[in-house]
């Protein structure tokens, strides 16, 4: 669909240079690199925190809890057990 880009590689790259940002180019038609982005974006927040002194496995606030039946938000505060062990 190259016909169809509204942007190309090369703009877009140097945008996201420019402004210090990542680029990849995805796919929500394919899921091409749609995976890699996550795990992307997940990567650089882990750097980002350890690199600040954060320590990203205490004092968190949320738990996502994925049983629904039971927890139907599943959202659980930080001193509440989510059921999962």
């Amino acid at each position: 669909m190259e016909d169809k880009r509204q942007v190309t590689y090369e703009e877009g790259e140097a945008l996201a240079k420019e402004n210090g940002l990542m680029f990849l180019e995805t796919s929500a038609k394919t899921s091409y690199n749609v995976i890699e982005s996550f795990n992307l974006s997940a990567q650089c927040i882990l750097n980002n925190m350890t690199k600040n002194g954060t320590d990203p496995t205490i004092n968190s606030n949320i738990i996502i809890n994925d049983d629904k039946n039971k927890n139907p938000g599943g959202i659980v505060g930080p001193n509440q057990k989510s059921g999962c062990c």
